[in-house]
C-alpha cells in the first residue's frame, strides 16, 4: 500500500506543479493584458504618445512605463507575476542603483517604444509610427541581468525571463498577449542578443 501511495504521489505532484504553474502563467497573462490596455489608454489622452521609458515626477521619484498607466489601472500588484510575488526580478534599488527608487515589478516595456528622453534617447513613439502591432512586443516578463555602465553612469540590465516552461508572456501593441518559447518575429539588426528581439524598433515590419 504504502509503494503504491508513493507511485501515485509521484505521478501526480509533477502534474499538480504544471496545473500551479499554468494557473500563474494564465495569471500573468491577465496582468500583461491590462497593462497593454492601460497604455493603450494612456496613448489615447496623450495625443497617441507613449509613455517616457523612465523620468522623474515632481517629487524627484523615478518613474518607469509601468508607474506611470498606474492611475489607469489602480493595482500595482498587477505589475507583479505570479511567478515573480515573493520577491519581484525588477527591484532597481537591490541591483547598484539606489538613484532608481521605482517600485519593483516583474515585467518591462520596450524602450524603443517608451524612449527615454532624460537619459540621451529620443522622444517616446507615437502610435502611427508602428507598422505591426499585432507583432511589436509592448511589455514582458523580465528580470535584471547585472549592471550596463554604456550610459556613462550604472544602469540595470533589464532582459527577458522566461519565467513559464521556459517561456515567457508578453503584450504586444494591438493589446493580445502571447506566451513565447524563443522571441517574436521582429528583431533589431543585431540577433546576437536576445533581448532585442523584444526590443524592437516600432518601425520594423
Amino acid at each position: 500500500m504504502v509503494a503504491i501511495i508513493g507511485m501515485l504521489a509521484a505521478i501526480l505532484f509533477p502534474v499538480f506543479s504544471r496545473a500551479r504553474e499554468n494557473a500563474r502563467r494564465s495569471s500573468c497573462s491577465s496582468n500583461l493584458k491590462q497593462l497593454g490596455l492601460a497604455m493603450n489608454q494612456y496613448t489615447q489622452d496623450y495625443d497617441e504618445t507613449y509613455a517616457l521609458g523612465l523620468t522623474t515626477d515632481s517629487n524627484g521619484n523615478f518613474l518607469t512605463p509601468l508607474d506611470i498607466v498606474q492611475p489607469y489601472l489602480k493595482s500595482k500588484q498587477v505589475a507583479i507575476c505570479a511567478s515573480d510575488d515573493s520577491e519581484p526580478d525588477i527591484d532597481l534599488t537591490a541591483f547598484g542603483a539606489p538613484y532608481l527608487n521605482t517600485t519593483p515589478v516583474s515585467y518591462t516595456a520596450n524602450d524603443k517604444i517608451c524612449n527615454m528622453p532624460d537619459i540621451g534617447g529620443e522622444p517616446p513613439s507615437k502610435l502611427s509610427v508602428i507598422k505591426s502591432p499585432s507583432r511589436m512586443p509592448l511589455f514582458w516578463d523580465a528580470w535584471i541581468n547585472g549592471i550596463d555602465n554604456s550610459f556613462g553612469f550604472p544602469m540595470p540590465n533589464v532582459e527577458v525571463k522566461r519565467r513559464h516552461f521556459e517561456g515567457a508572456n508578453c503584450a504586444f501593441v494591438d493589446g493580445h498577449v502571447k506566451w513565447i518559447k524563443t522571441q517574436p518575429e521582429l528583431s533589431d539588426p543585431d540577433p546576437t542578443k536576445a533581448f532585442t528581439y523584444w526590443n524592437a524598433q516600432p518601425d520594423a515590419e
